[in-house]
Protein backbone atom coordinates (compact mmCIF):
# COMPACT_ATOMS: atom_id res chain seq x y z
CA UNK A 1 0.00 0.00 0.00
CA UNK A 2 2.67 2.12 0.93
CA UNK A 3 4.67 1.67 -2.53
CA UNK A 4 1.00 2.51 -4.45
CA UNK A 5 0.52 5.12 -2.11
CA UNK A 6 4.50 6.95 -3.10
CA UNK A 7 3.56 6.25 -7.26
CA UNK A 8 0.34 7.86 -6.59
CA UNK A 9 1.55 10.79 -4.64
CA UNK A 10 4.30 10.99 -7.75
CA UNK A 11 2.16 10.41 -10.81
CA UNK A 12 -0.36 13.45 -9.48
CA UNK A 13 2.77 15.35 -8.66
CA UNK A 14 1.76 16.32 -5.28
CA UNK A 15 5.09 18.55 -4.69
CA UNK A 16 3.62 21.47 -7.10
CA UNK A 17 -0.06 21.35 -5.81
CA UNK A 18 1.17 21.59 -2.05
CA UNK A 19 3.16 24.27 -3.34
CA UNK A 20 0.25 25.97 -5.78
CA UNK A 21 -2.06 25.53 -2.35
CA UNK A 22 0.21 26.96 0.15
CA UNK A 23 0.84 30.22 -2.01
CA UNK A 24 -2.80 30.81 -2.21
CA UNK A 25 -3.54 29.81 1.62
CA UNK A 26 -0.81 32.95 2.34
CA UNK A 27 -3.55 35.47 0.48
CA UNK A 28 -6.50 33.84 1.93
CA UNK A 29 -5.61 33.15 5.64
CA UNK A 30 -6.58 36.82 6.64
CA UNK A 31 -9.66 36.79 4.77
CA UNK A 32 -11.02 33.10 5.79
CA UNK A 33 -9.80 34.10 9.79
CA UNK A 34 -11.92 36.99 9.65
CA UNK A 35 -15.06 35.12 8.27
CA UNK A 36 -14.48 32.09 10.69
CA UNK A 37 -14.51 34.54 13.82
CA UNK A 38 -17.86 36.21 12.47
CA UNK A 39 -19.90 33.01 12.07
CA UNK A 40 -18.60 31.34 15.41
CA UNK A 41 -18.80 35.49 17.03
CA UNK A 42 -22.36 35.90 15.64
CA UNK A 43 -23.16 32.91 18.34
CA UNK A 44 -20.55 33.86 21.20
CA UNK A 45 -19.08 37.00 20.32
CA UNK A 46 -16.58 38.20 18.12
CA UNK A 47 -13.87 38.36 21.27
CA UNK A 48 -14.73 34.72 22.38
CA UNK A 49 -14.59 33.19 18.92
CA UNK A 50 -11.14 35.30 18.01
CA UNK A 51 -9.99 34.41 21.71
CA UNK A 52 -10.47 30.65 21.28
CA UNK A 53 -9.14 30.57 17.22
CA UNK A 54 -5.96 32.81 18.38
CA UNK A 55 -5.21 29.91 21.48
CA UNK A 56 -5.45 27.28 19.26
CA UNK A 57 -2.90 28.58 16.69
CA UNK A 58 -0.94 29.52 19.76
CA UNK A 59 -1.12 26.42 20.37
CA UNK A 60 0.50 25.17 16.87
CA UNK A 61 3.11 27.47 16.06
CA UNK A 62 3.38 29.45 19.33
CA UNK A 63 3.30 32.87 20.87
CA UNK A 64 5.08 34.88 17.91
CA UNK A 65 3.48 33.19 15.13
CA UNK A 66 -0.41 33.81 17.43
CA UNK A 67 0.67 37.25 17.88
CA UNK A 68 1.10 37.76 13.74
CA UNK A 69 -2.04 35.97 13.07
CA UNK A 70 -3.94 38.23 15.71
CA UNK A 71 -2.22 41.40 13.65
CA UNK A 72 -3.59 39.79 10.18
CA UNK A 73 -6.95 39.34 12.05
CA UNK A 74 -7.20 42.89 13.18
CA UNK A 75 -5.89 44.56 9.68
CA UNK A 76 -8.07 42.30 7.87
CA UNK A 77 -11.16 43.38 9.73
CA UNK A 78 -10.65 46.70 9.12
CA UNK A 79 -12.86 48.65 6.83
CA UNK A 80 -13.20 51.32 4.67
CA UNK A 81 -16.04 54.29 5.05
CA UNK A 82 -18.39 54.79 2.61
CA UNK A 83 -20.58 52.10 0.55
CA UNK A 84 -18.07 52.10 -2.31
CA UNK A 85 -15.54 51.24 -0.03
CA UNK A 86 -17.60 48.62 1.98
CA UNK A 87 -18.96 46.88 -1.12
CA UNK A 88 -15.59 46.70 -2.48
CA UNK A 89 -14.13 44.84 0.57
CA UNK A 90 -16.88 42.27 0.99
CA UNK A 91 -16.19 41.46 -2.95
CA UNK A 92 -12.30 41.42 -1.57
CA UNK A 93 -13.02 39.37 1.33
CA UNK A 94 -15.56 36.84 -0.62
CA UNK A 95 -12.59 36.36 -3.62
CA UNK A 96 -9.73 35.75 -0.96
CA UNK A 97 -10.84 34.26 1.30
CA UNK A 98 -12.54 31.22 -1.33
CA UNK A 99 -8.90 31.26 -3.31
CA UNK A 100 -7.26 28.56 -0.92
CA UNK A 101 -10.50 26.15 -1.37
CA UNK A 102 -10.36 26.96 -5.01
CA UNK A 103 -7.30 25.48 -5.60
CA UNK A 104 -7.71 22.60 -3.02
CA UNK A 105 -10.70 22.02 -5.13
CA UNK A 106 -8.45 21.89 -8.24
CA UNK A 107 -5.88 19.52 -6.33
CA UNK A 108 -8.52 17.06 -5.08
CA UNK A 109 -9.61 16.83 -8.56
CA UNK A 110 -6.35 15.90 -9.75
CA UNK A 111 -5.89 13.53 -7.51
CA UNK A 112 -9.22 11.87 -7.89
CA UNK A 113 -8.24 11.62 -12.36
CA UNK A 114 -11.41 14.03 -12.51
CA UNK A 115 -11.39 15.28 -16.22
CA UNK A 116 -11.67 19.02 -16.92
CA UNK A 117 -15.44 20.78 -17.17
CA UNK A 118 -16.20 20.32 -21.01
CA UNK A 119 -17.62 24.01 -20.85
CA UNK A 120 -15.95 26.68 -19.18
CA UNK A 121 -17.88 30.07 -18.24
CA UNK A 122 -19.36 32.08 -15.49
CA UNK A 123 -21.60 29.87 -13.90
CA UNK A 124 -19.26 26.81 -12.76
CA UNK A 125 -16.50 28.91 -11.61
CA UNK A 126 -19.48 31.04 -9.51
CA UNK A 127 -20.59 27.70 -8.86
CA UNK A 128 -17.13 26.62 -7.56
CA UNK A 129 -16.59 29.63 -5.43
CA UNK A 130 -19.92 28.74 -3.61
CA UNK A 131 -18.53 25.65 -2.70
CA UNK A 132 -15.29 27.24 -1.51
CA UNK A 133 -17.77 29.44 0.39
CA UNK A 134 -19.55 27.08 1.87
CA UNK A 135 -16.44 25.29 3.18
CA UNK A 136 -15.09 28.34 5.21
CA UNK A 137 -18.53 28.79 6.97
CA UNK A 138 -17.88 24.98 7.46
CA UNK A 139 -15.17 25.90 9.17
CA UNK A 140 -16.57 28.92 11.19
CA UNK A 141 -19.18 26.41 12.11
CA UNK A 142 -16.92 23.55 13.44
CA UNK A 143 -14.75 26.64 15.31
CA UNK A 144 -18.65 27.10 17.10
CA UNK A 145 -18.83 23.78 17.94
CA UNK A 146 -15.31 23.69 19.80
CA UNK A 147 -16.10 26.57 21.44
CA UNK A 148 -18.88 25.10 23.05
CA UNK A 149 -16.95 21.96 24.16
CA UNK A 150 -13.90 24.26 25.37
CA UNK A 151 -16.65 26.54 27.36
CA UNK A 152 -18.55 23.23 28.66
CA UNK A 153 -14.86 21.61 29.92
CA UNK A 154 -13.58 24.82 31.69
CA UNK A 155 -17.48 25.24 33.08
CA UNK A 156 -17.09 21.18 34.13
CA UNK A 157 -13.45 21.36 35.51
CA UNK A 158 -14.53 24.68 37.56
CA UNK A 159 -17.33 23.46 39.83
CA UNK A 160 -16.77 19.69 39.95
CA UNK A 161 -13.27 19.77 41.02
CA UNK A 162 -14.22 19.98 44.81
CA UNK A 163 -16.58 16.62 44.67
CA UNK A 164 -14.39 14.75 41.89
CA UNK A 165 -10.93 15.45 42.16
CA UNK A 166 -9.81 13.75 39.11
CA UNK A 167 -11.96 15.21 36.56
CA UNK A 168 -9.42 17.55 35.16
CA UNK A 169 -7.76 14.86 33.52
CA UNK A 170 -10.66 13.05 32.08
CA UNK A 171 -12.01 16.21 30.89
CA UNK A 172 -8.86 17.10 29.16
CA UNK A 173 -9.04 13.64 27.32
CA UNK A 174 -12.77 14.35 26.37
CA UNK A 175 -11.50 17.43 25.30
CA UNK A 176 -8.89 16.32 22.86
CA UNK A 177 -10.98 13.40 21.58
CA UNK A 178 -13.86 16.12 20.58
CA UNK A 179 -11.17 18.09 18.76
CA UNK A 180 -10.47 14.81 17.07
CA UNK A 181 -13.49 14.41 15.90
CA UNK A 182 -14.24 17.93 14.76
CA UNK A 183 -11.05 18.03 12.64
CA UNK A 184 -11.85 14.43 11.81
CA UNK A 185 -15.54 15.77 10.19
CA UNK A 186 -13.71 19.32 9.09
CA UNK A 187 -11.41 17.30 6.94
CA UNK A 188 -13.82 14.67 5.51
CA UNK A 189 -16.43 17.17 4.79
CA UNK A 190 -13.76 18.65 2.45
CA UNK A 191 -13.07 15.63 1.28
CA UNK A 192 -16.60 14.64 0.40
CA UNK A 193 -17.43 17.81 -0.93
CA UNK A 194 -15.04 19.79 -2.53
CA UNK A 195 -14.01 16.83 -5.70
CA UNK A 196 -16.29 17.70 -8.61
CA UNK A 197 -17.42 13.98 -8.45
CA UNK A 198 -19.22 11.64 -6.17
CA UNK A 199 -16.97 10.51 -3.23
CA UNK A 200 -18.38 7.97 -1.00
CA UNK A 201 -18.26 8.89 2.93
CA UNK A 202 -16.75 5.57 3.61
CA UNK A 203 -13.69 6.38 1.36
CA UNK A 204 -12.59 9.53 3.17
CA UNK A 205 -12.89 8.97 7.04
CA UNK A 206 -9.33 7.04 7.04
CA UNK A 207 -7.95 10.12 5.45
CA UNK A 208 -9.72 12.60 7.68
CA UNK A 209 -8.77 11.32 11.02
CA UNK A 210 -4.95 10.68 9.67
Amino acid sequence: MLTRAAVKWNADDCLTLGAALAYYSVFSLAPILVIVIAVAGALFGPEAAQGELVGQIRDLVGDEGAAAIQGLIQSASRQGTGSRATVIGLIVLLFGSTSAFSQLQSALNRIWDVPPAAHGGLMPMIRARLWSFAAVLGVGFLLSVSLVLSAAAAALSRYGSGWMPGISGVLLLTEITGSLIVHTLLFAMIFRLLPDTPIRWRDVWVGAAV
